[in-house]
């Protein structure tokens, strides 16, 4: 339990209501307000049509409906307010464009500290899809994101703390921003899956499953999984569990499979509910996550990577996304290889044909990420960062 006065937080996270994001509900909802901190946050709603506000505890909810046109006003409007009320110590934003502007100028006029916690270099990632794929809409991206990196990074030069997603983010920006603040905040695994109730004989019995969770999209570059598999066992399978971005990705994929002949090794999940993930999850013998080592996500955090390893999972993944390599590393929990189809195989392949190295790294895993990779950890940390950020412009 902290022992300092707690904090009044000014939370503008751009999410609609409720969130589902982790590094909301758990470090923000759960850990940060079990700590003692009010935290009020400012959100549109899709389920309201007039404006309404939702106390849970420390956790203050200001909604706004998402119909209206004026709801950046009214945002800007309530923001203002629960300053001059509950005389808050510092406003926190977390990657959108408007509402950071926003946090700054209220920073600004009220003298309070401003953080802003940015999770992915979105405008490095516009201007890479016109490489992947050349369409009049990727055009428009692309002329998106030269914009947005100078709105970027005027938000982070205006900021009192610049919260990156990544210790490989924070050192790109410190070479713009050598006397800047910064404190990363990477994802974390969520307690309902360091403590999921794991059970051995949700396994496949006549197929050796390996599986991966995220997003469908061709920036991913999904056929490199599908080409794994071809190097693979035919008793090895592969399940993808997330949305589709594109449906004609999917066709893609499965004329590939198709091509190869092993399009009959491939379960298509689709979206499913967070708390059903670990089901999945757990129903595999490895979790992947090979990620194209573009600019933006060589500077992400391994989402996947710390749930497979939350839950037992052993994991292969690729070392140049930096800090996927880390976690990967420092747990012992899996191979961190090159973006390489046969290296990729080959890793797989060394913990399916040996099931005492497979269980070792999993076990190595979990107790990582519970000893060093969870919320509550993090906010002990996120707090210091905060007081000491108060405390330098006092």
């Amino acid at each position: 339990m902290n022992t300092k006065k707690p904090l009044n937080i000014l939370f503008l996270p751009g999410d609609t209501y409720p969130a589902f994001r982790s590094e909301i509900t758990e470090l923000y909802e759960k850990e940060m307000s079990s700590r003692g901190h009010r935290i009020h946050y400012v959100m549109l709603s899709e389920k309201i049509d007039k404006q309404v506000t939702k106390h849970v505890g420390n956790n203050i909810h200001h909604l706004v409906p998402a119909s209206i046109s004026e709801r950046l006003q009214l945002i800007k409007e309530i923001a203002n307010k629960v300053i001059k009320e509950e005389n808050v110590d510092i406003i926190q934003s977390r990657d959108h464009i408007h509402l950071s502007k926003i946090s700054g100028q209220l920073s600004r006029e009220h003298g309070i500290p401003f953080a802003f916690h940015m999770t992915t270099l979105f405008h490095s990632l516009d201007k890479d899809l016109i490489k992947h794929r050349k369409s009049f809409g990727n055009i428009l991206r692309y002329i998106r994101g030269i914009r947005n990196q100078r709105k970027y990074k005027k938000i982070i030069d205006s900021c009192d703390l610049f919260l990156p997603i990544s210790k490989a983010m924070e050192e790109h920006y410190r070479t713009q921003f050598p006397k800047k603040k910064m404190f990363p905040l990477p994802l974390q695994a969520p307690h309902q899956f360091i403590h999921y109730e794991y059970k051995e004989n949700n396994k496949p019995k006549s197929k050796k499953r390996i599986i991966y969770i995220g997003q469908i999209s061709y920036i991913r570059n999904m056929t490199f999984m599908i080409d794994v598999l071809s190097k693979l066992s035919e008793d090895v399978e592969i399940m993808f569990v997330g949305p589709p971005q594109q449906d004609f990705v999917v066709d893609q994929m499965k004329a590939h499979a198709r091509k190869l002949g092993i399009e009959d090794r491939m379960i298509f999940v689709g979206k499913v509910d967070k708390s059903e993930i670990p089901k999945y999850i757990t129903s595999a013998h490895i979790g992947i996550s090979p990620i194209p080592p573009l600019k933006a996500f060589r500077m992400s955090s391994p989402t996947k990577v710390v749930e497979y390893l939350s839950l037992g999972v052993p994991v292969v993944g690729n070392k140049e996304i930096e800090d996927q390599r880390y976690v990967i590393e420092e747990s012992g929990g899996g191979f961190a290889v090159e973006y390489d189809i046969d290296k990729f195989s080959e890793a797989i392949n060394i913990l399916l044909i040996n099931p005492e190295i497979k269980k070792q790294r999993g076990k190595r895993g979990k107790q990582w990420i519970e000893e060093n990779r969870n919320y509550k950890i993090l906010a002990e940390k996120l707090e210091e960062a905060y007081y000491s950020t108060i405390n330098i412009l006092r």
